[in-house]
């Protein structure tokens, strides 16, 4: 399992931090949407499979460590504008 998962909503900022359960000896049901908006988890990039192994910071858009892929494919960068 790897250590971290997130929402796959570029507007949600659900982290879950698994290492944390490990700490508690608490089980958690491996989650297949988000507790808080209900859309997909991502648990690894999409494009590499590579694992969250850190959290995504805040500020920033959230990438792979190992391709530098965008995590969340519907995110905009600051300054971009929608295309709708």
């Amino acid at each position: 399992m790897p250590p971290y998962a997130i929402c796959s909503s570029g507007e949600c900022c659900f982290l879950h931090d698994f290492k944390e359960d490990c700490e508690t000896n608490e089980v958690i049901p491996f989650p297949e949407n988000c507790p808080t908006c209900k859309k997909g988890v991502i648990f690894h990039c999409p494009l590499c499979s590579f694992p969250l192994l850190s959290p995504p910071s805040k500020k920033e858009i959230p990438r792979c460590e190992n391709c530098g892929a965008r995590l969340r494919n519907n995110q905009l960068s600051a300054g971009q504008a929608s295309s709708m």
